[in-house]
């Protein structure tokens, strides 16, 4: 085989790899409506009118391997006027629809960049950030944060380890509960919008 035959090998062999990575199904987006996929979003009410009525929506559906794929996404041009800079979105998971007692999964822009963190909400509702929690739990996929969007494609084990707290997203039943609030000196501040819960509706998360 010749040098030029070797390198034309050698470059499609590549170019089927990174085709194969692109189209992986932890990359791919979820779509509101199809089968496992639970959908929830800001202003409370918004998905009757269609998913892009959302200034902040959460996508969360079964991944293999334990695992719960979850996509959170705020745009600044809804009725809720969202200023995307030092902002955080999230999606907990309750087992009785309110914040106490949940795992949470953040999102917000710092320095122009958008970050993931898996956090907790205490027996005072008051979120305890991400300093003292396994991030290991949460394996980042996409992150995106440019002004006009601010979004977080991530991975979670479905059986969680949260300071003295442990959940199984998959074995409990637990409502989504969507929110979003500024961001303090890079700290979560208390939300600046009403939270909006799924509850009574309540999902497990399993393959």
């Amino acid at each position: 085989m010749s040098f030029l035959q070797s390198t034309l090998v050698l470059f499609f062999v590549v170019s089927a790899l990174v085709v194969m990575v692109r189209a992986s199904p932890a990359a791919a987006r979820l779509t509101c409506g199809t089968a496992g996929t639970i959908c929830y979003g800001l202003p409370s009410g918004c998905l009757a009118h269609g998913p892009t009525s959302c200034d902040v929506l959460a996508k969360v559906q079964p991944a293999p391997g334990s695992m719960i794929h979850v996509e959170l996404t705020a745009t600044p041009t809804g009725s809720m006027k969202l200023h995307l800079v030092d902002r955080w979105i999230a999606v907990g998971f309750s087992e009785n629809g309110r914040m106490e007692n949940s795992p949470v999964v953040h999102c917000f822009e710092e320095h122009g960049k958008a970050v993931a963190k898996l956090t907790h909400n205490g027996d005072e509702y008051q979120n305890e950030g991400w300093s003292h929690i396994d991030q290991s739990q949460l394996s980042a996929k996409q992150l995106l944060a440019d002004g006009h969007t601010l979004s977080c494609n991530v991975d979670v084990k479905t059986s969680l380890h949260l300071n003295k707290d442990s959940a199984d997203l998959s074995a409990t039943k637990h409502a989504l509960i969507v929110a979003t609030g500024p961001m303090h000196n890079g700290a979560i501040a208390v939300h600046d919008q009403s939270p909006a819960a799924s509850f009574p509706s309540t999902y497990a998360f399993h393959a």
